[in-house]
């Protein structure tokens, strides 16, 4: 046998004394590297892969708390893994959803299409690509605490133009309780998984964007383009939207609306 002697420095040593275990990220929106990407199959009833059913495995690791990358993780926490289902009938949504986050550009049919390369030291790979990432609260086997990846979106998210796409920010906020209309065709993207299972309440479905939204109404096999209101210059009215869609979502819950009546001018 060949001996192999490991070294490390003094900072090295510190350096892996202080990170320790990996621990698991809380829920949460944080920035992303994609640190693999791996083609396979999910597994049939018997427990072994189907051929019939092709999927990718994404393999995420955390960046940063914050959407621009500056705010950087002082706890060492571990990957993620994300998987999508390549079978035609299934998971378009989510297909979508990767393709856009890792720089697709739907045409002018709305459409989206992206070939991926997950060779790491190959032009134009995916491997090493940031992307935007929201956690949700699962479970293990075991009933522990276990982090999964409900959506992901692009870095910038959102289309050129789109403002309901935009980083969130004071200004933002403020334009959409006012009712600023935004010309968009679609202001909810592609998300197809609720943040948690927990019950759904109007205050904190009033604190999302219409991007998270769009995901939550999802779960709820709600199409949320059915709940776009626009004005007579066929913009979308952001504010009116939001509540439409937030109503309908209770209702799906089986929870009652419980917000005033909107005596605001009827756009139509």
């Amino acid at each position: 046998m060949v001996k192999i002697v490991l070294k490390a420095g003094k900072d090295a040593v510190e350096q892996a004394e202080k990170f320790g275990d990996f621990e698991k990220i809380k829920p949460g929106t944080y920035r992303m590297v994609v640190a693999e990407i791996n083609a396979g199959h999910s597994k049939g009833d018997d427990g072994k892969p189907d051929k019939k059913r092709p999927r990718l495995e994404f393999v995420l690791k955390p960046f940063s708390e914050d959407r621009e990358g500056k705010v950087k993780f002082k706890a060492n926490y571990g990957q993620l893994w994300d998987y999508c289902r390549l079978d035609e009938d299934v998971q378009e949504a989510k297909r979508a959803q990767w393709a856009i986050a890792l720089g697709a550009t739907p045409n002018r049919q709305g459409n989206v299409s992206l070939s991926i390369e997950n060779e790491p030291d190959k032009p134009g790979t995916d491997i090493g690509k940031h992307v935007i990432a929201r956690v949700k609260a699962g479970e293990n086997q075991e009933g522990d605490y276990k982090p999964e990846i409900a959506n992901v979106w692009p870095v910038k998210a959102g289309a050129e133009g789109d403002e309901a796409f935009d980083e969130e920010g004071e200004d933002d906020a403020e334009e959409e309780d006012e009712g600023e209309e935004e010309d968009s065709a679609n202001p909810f993207g592609d998300e197809d998984e609720a943040e948690d299972d927990e019950l759904l309440t109007a205050d904190s479905l009033e604190a999302m964007d219409l991007k998270e939204l769009g995901g939550i109404a999802g779960e709820f096999d709600l199409d949320p383009k059915e709940h776009i209101v626009r004005n007579r210059a066929k913009k979308v009215d952001s504010a009116k939207t939001k509540k439409a869609l937030i109503d309908a979502i209770l209702e799906a819950q089986g929870a009652e609306p419980d917000f005033e009546e909107d005596n605001s001018e009827d756009p139509f």
